[in-house]
């Protein structure tokens, strides 16, 4: 138990610094934090499935994932994020709306390696810090939609990249 309270009080200040520090959402920053410190890493399943990802009646997009995610989504004031979790802790992230600070990886842990900027999106990759997993985030200029990827083993960065190709949006803004 004293081991258990000698870690939550650092855990504790990390998601306070970064509600505070980037003014995040509490749900978001238990998020980031929670990606950071996650669990071990196992292997995630090479074979995709097509993902639909949708707002109330609304198909916002649709890409290849790997299987074996659980989805989880939360609303806040203009927006959505949907998370789709790996047993091994590796994770998607989806992103609709406003009033949230952009990029969504940019706590301290999140070191970038490269950014390409291009016509319609800024793409970033990196890894995180004391770690060799891996990252990447795809926020778009034009329509309010950002993805990412985090806690990526290299071994399977190519596939959750090459989902990344994959992606379209259908509903149009």
């Amino acid at each position: 138990m004293r081991f258990f309270c000698a870690l939550l009080i650092p855990m504790i200040d990390v998601i306070l610094w970064l509600i505070k520090k980037h003014k995040l959402i509490p749900s978001i920053a238990l998020m980031i934090f929670l990606v950071v410190f996650g669990i071990d890493n196992e292997n995630v399943s090479a074979q995709t499935v097509n993902y639909f990802w949708v707002l109330n009646t609304d198909t916002l997009a649709e890409m290849n994932v790997p299987d074996g995610f659980k989805e989880s989504s939360w609303k806040y004031g203009e927006g959505v994020v949907t998370k789709l979790i790996y047993a091994d802790s590796s994770f998607l992230l989806f992103h609709y709306g406003l009033d949230i600070s952009l990029p969504l990886l940019k706590s301290p842990f999140y070191i970038v390696d490269r950014k390409n900027e291009k016509s319609d999106r800024t793409i970033r990759y990196g890894r995180l810090r004391h770690s060799e997993l891996r990252w990447c985030e795809e926020s778009f200029k034009i329509i309010p939609i950002n993805i990412a990827f985090s806690r990526v083993p290299p071994k399977l960065f190519k596939i959750f990249e090459k989902s990344f190709s994959t992606f379209k949006v259908i509903k149009k803004f």
